[in-house]
């Protein structure tokens, strides 16, 4: 009897054996097929480039810009700053000047210096801290300032009616000559412009005098 049972176990051992077996080379078999199938498939599949190889849309080197115009160059600042608001050769620097003692003013036209070319809004600011901007373009550029002060290029007097007679004052107040002439002997509406003062440059006052006191 135990030798029936001993044998019963060894066939079902050799068995499962078996099948083990026989489930790994279905298994492999199966797989070596399902390899050889898509295989085709993927040789048809595009392979990779290489740099060497791609000849097609080769890559460029990236054109690098100047974006900072060269200090030696006149002609390729202008280049530079044809589509931009920036100094050029042709732009025209006004200075203007208004003078509060004798209420006139001075304008001043240069051109711009060489290290001023391409230059931008910003930077024309900061190269001209006591002016202030009115105007910035590429054709023209507008400077003005106040002073508290007379035009020293052209000095103006007034021409007044001081205690009865003929006096220039500066345009400050002081009295600068007064004339021995009396007002009354002059005329009505010479008097009535006198008693009121006229604001006048040298040239025309030392007319004015020699005319009165004739």
């Amino acid at each position: 009897m135990k030798t029936r049972k001993r044998r019963s176990g060894l066939y079902i051992y050799l068995v499962l054996l078996l099948c083990i077996i026989i489930f790994a080379l279905c298994f492999m078999l199966f797989y070596n097929y399902g390899l050889k199938n898509a295989r085709p498939e993927d040789e048809n599949l595009p392979l990779p480039k290489t740099a060497v190889e791609s000849k097609e849309d080769p890559i460029e080197d990236p054109v690098v810009i100047n974006s900072e115009p060269h200090v030696d160059d006149r002609e390729q600042y202008e280049e530079v700053t044809t589509d931009y608001d920036r100094v050029k050769s042709s732009t025209e620097i006004i200075f203007r000047t208004y003078y509060t003692l004798d209420n006139s003013q001075k304008e001043e036209s240069v051109p711009p210096t060489f290290d001023m070319i391409g230059m931008t809004k910003e930077q024309v600011e900061a190269k001209f801290p006591d002016w202030q901007m009115i105007v910035f373009t590429s054709q023209k550029i507008v400077f003005e300032r106040v002073e508290n002060d007379t035009n020293k290029e052209e000095e103006k007097y007034i021409i007044k009616n001081i205690n009865g007679y003929i006096g220039v004052l500066n345009l400050d107040g002081t009295v600068r000559e007064t004339t021995s002439t009396p007002v009354s002997t002059l005329p009505p509406e010479e008097q009535e412009k006198l008693n009121k003062g006229m604001t006048v440059n040298k040239e025309k006052m030392i007319k004015l005098l020699q005319d009165y006191t004739s």
